[in-house]
């Protein structure tokens, strides 16, 4: 058993505000007795699929079934319902709640014994289906011990405390936004909820981004200058441009690498270096250890790493990520790509993530994603997606010849349609899916 953050925060500092959404402030206190409120109406169930929402509801519905001990799977609203129906008929919930009127019902506050030291099982409880997830759900078995520590150590990196107040704009179906909050609960520190896409001018001076959202706050930097304490970027490739971009407008950019498995970050730096095409974000902390084998393949173990996949046995020893890794001896490690994307084009292993970094130096490129296509002469040849503003085919071919082999060169480049943006990054996967099905329609 672990000592629950929330209920800690309402011991040391009761009258603190915990959440900020919209007008409406909660205190340390109030939410604490919230959350006691909903654990005496989720007693009856084992568990539940939610989709939940950026609001305080969804949070208060979080630590209640982590308190019970109530397996609680979170699901992508944005994934096709058909998506969706699949991965519960797999987990196989008690109750299912997808609208902001059920979540209001099951977590409308009434009276409840208020306690404390109230204690939360060490046993998997969040479920998160991975970005992976197609016709055979995969989802990833977490603990509240998991997130704990990784919130631990990042709240250290960066500096962050009581003090301070994280924007939260990403959503708590993905491991990153489910990380802000532990990292601000366990600082007993302010969360402050997004409600639109002006998020950056709510008040608070920490905030996680993607590239996408970055971009945005560029174009009115002068605005923003001096807000924040820090930017922690994730959740996608960032290119140099942006970063330098960033740093010239004095934004303190901090990088994290992670994925579900590992409950949010392995890596998080405050200083990252760029160097030949990937960020160095310095070396692992306590809450994991990294293992690479002779290909530079990772593997990890420790704190942070979850239990195992959706019935699927026992506890993972070592977790094998099919990330390859480049190392420094100053700088520590950097992500390369994923082995498990690579495709074979003419005898030749093409990284689609070394042809996505070349992209993205180019002006007005904001993302790239590189997918392989079946050829009956080369086996598979690179195609490429691109979204960003003003950005010139022909440059980017020109770039690409003088740094790249030619067999490196994608064929075609196509722009990423705006559905494909999954809130946090685009799926590869349902790119490759898109091209094949605008190609059968030729």
């Amino acid at each position: 058993m672990s000592l629950c953050i929330i209920n800690e925060g309402k011991i040391k500092s009761p009258n603190k505000v915990a959440i900020i959404s919209g007008n409406k402030r909660i205190t340390y206190l109030e939410l604490d007795a919230w959350i006691q409120s909903t654990q005496l109406k989720i007693q009856k169930y084992k568990q539940i699929s939610f989709i939940p929402f950026l609001s305080a509801e969804s949070i208060v519905l979080i630590f209640a079934a982590l308190r019970e001990n109530v397996k609680i799977c979170l699901l992508n609203h944005r994934n096709p319902l058909n998506n969706r129906k699949n991965i519960e008929d797999f987990f196989n919930p008690d109750i299912s709640i997808d609208t902001l009127d059920d979540l209001s019902k099951l977590t409308k506050n009434a009276s409840a014994i208020i306690s404390s030291n109230i204690q939360i099982p060490l046993e998997p409880n969040l479920y998160i289906p991975t970005s992976g997830t197609t016709s055979k759900p995969k989802i990833a078995c977490l603990t509240y011990q998991n997130f704990l520590s990784n919130a631990l150590v990042a709240n250290k990196k960066l500096d962050f405390t009581k003090s301070d107040t994280w924007i939260l704009s990403l959503p708590l179906f993905h491991v990153a936004g489910i990380s802000i909050l532990f990292r601000v609960f366990t600082a007993c520190a302010t969360v402050n909820i997004a409600k639109d896409k002006n998020f950056f001018k709510l008040d608070g001076n920490f905030i996680s981004l993607v590239p996408t959202q970055l971009n945005r706050i560029l174009e009115f930097s002068n605005l923003y200058k001096d807000k924040f304490k820090c930017v922690l970027m994730g959740g996608a490739p960032m290119n140099e441009y942006s970063f330098n971009k960033a740093k010239e407008f004095g934004f303190p950019i901090a990088m994290s690498y992670g994925m579900t498995e590992t409950a949010s970050q392995i890596f998080i730096s405050k200083n990252p270096k760029f160097m030949n095409g990937v960020f160095y974000l310095g070396f692992p902390e306590n809450h994991c250890e990294i293992c690479l084998n002779n290909k530079m393949e990772l593997s990890v173990k420790g704190a942070s790493v979850f239990y195992n996949y959706y019935k699927k046995g026992a506890k993972f020893k070592w977790f094998k990520t099919q990330d390859i890794l480049k190392y420094h001896k100053s700088y520590g490690y950097a992500f390369f790509a994923r082995a498990k994307e690579m495709f074979i084009s003419g005898g030749e292993n093409i990284y689609p993530e070394e042809i996505e970094r070349h992209i993205m130096k180019c002006p007005g490129v904001d993302l790239a994603y590189v997918i392989g296509d079946e050829n009956e002469t080369y086996g598979h040849v690179p195609i490429a997606f691109i979204s960003g503003k003003k950005y010139d085919i022909s440059e980017i071919k020109k770039h690409l010849l003088f740094n790249l082999p030619k067999y490196k060169i994608p064929i075609e480049f196509f722009k990423i349609p705006l559905h494909f943006f999954n809130d946090l990054k685009c799926s590869r996967r349902n790119l490759k899916k898109h091209f094949e099905s605008e190609k059968k329609c030729l």
